[in-house]
């Protein structure tokens, strides 16, 4: 659950509703990380990303 002073960015959104609709069981969350960590040159912050979005519990 997202507390108070979170959101849900609009990409982030639409991700998680479809991969969701998709598959319930699905694994986005670790398979997104894991391909940042194989794609370092990809910059998060410019696809709308805070510096610590990792930290967000929506992520862990």
């Amino acid at each position: 659950m997202l507390s108070t002073n979170m959101y849900l960015r609009p990409g982030e959104f639409f991700l998680f509703a479809f991969d969701s609709a998709v598959q319930p069981d699905n694994a986005f969350v670790k398979d997104f990380k894991d391909l940042l960590a194989t794609h370092p040159e990809v910059d998060v912050n410019a696809m709308g990303f805070p510096a610590a979005w990792q930290n967000e519990p929506l992520w862990k």
